[in-house]
Order: structure tokens, then C-alpha cells, then sequence
């Protein structure tokens, strides 16, 4: 979990990647399983945060790691404003004697980035008259 922390601290922010995004929305949906609340996870990444889209696995005895960076950082780059997806974890859930079995939980996840619409000089300026 450090590791996850200081590469949040080092990615840049979402207004320095495009100015005019106004807001990144995530959902993470994860496949049906008995051992997980079934509610999906939304998070919501503004101009001055951190744009930094890799989400822990679902299972706290999980040590991998759902990486959505490269989706994200690629609809930006384009101006994308939806995309969908599946993912499954690589990691390996832990267990008494050492490392156990790899995870492979499923995910499905969107985003949704809205964009502000370019910015006039001259709006909202009032009109002076002499």
C-alpha cells in the first residue's frame, strides 16, 4: 500500500493533463462474489487532485492492484468522454503458510470524463457605456 501512496503523490494532476477536464468519474463493479458486498465503488477526480487511477484489489488479503491509468490518460490525450471494460487481478491473496492462489477477481469498470467547454474572453464581461 506505500508503493500505491507515493505513486499517487507522483502523478501529475488532472488539470496539467487537460485543462479542460472538469471532472474524471470512475465506477468499479466487481464480479459477483459471496465474500464482497456487492455495491460498486465510485471515485471522482477533480482538476487540483492527483490523477491517479489504480485502485487497490477488492480482497484485503490481495496484493494486487487494478490499473486504469493508461485507459484513462488515453481518453484525455483524445478527448474520449466514455469508456467501458474488464479487468481481473493478477495478484496472489495471501494465506498462512506463505503466498496463495492468484486472485483473478473480476472487475468491470467505467469512466466518464466531462470536459468544460472552451472559455470565452469577452463572457460574462459587462458592458461599459459612456
Amino acid at each position: 500500500m506505500q508503493l500505491l501512496r507515493l505513486a499517487r503523490v507522483a502523478a501529475p494532476r488532472l488539470r496539467d493533463l487537460r485543462s479542460s477536464a472538469a471532472r474524471v468519474a470512475v465506477q468499479l463493479t466487481y464480479a459477483n462474489d459471496v465474500s464482497l458486498a456487492q455495491s460498486p465503488r465510485w471515485f471522482a477526480v477533480y482538476p487540483p487532485a492527483r490523477a491517479h487511477f489504480v485502485y487497490a484489489c477488492a480482497f484485503s488479503d490481495c496484493d494486487g492492484m487494478h490499473d486504469l491509468d493508461d485507459e484513462v490518460f488515453r481518453m484525455l490525450r483524445s478527448t474520449t468522454s466514455q469508456a467501458t471494460g474488464v479487468r481481473h487481478c493478477f495478484g496472489r491473496r495471501s494465506c498462512r503458510t506463505g503466498q496463495g492462489p492468484r486472485c483473478g477477481l473480476g472487475l468491470t469498470f467505467e469512466v466518464t470524463v466531462i470536459y468544460e467547454a472552451p472559455r470565452h474572453e469577452t463572457a460574462g464581461r459587462l458592458a461599459l457605456t459612456t
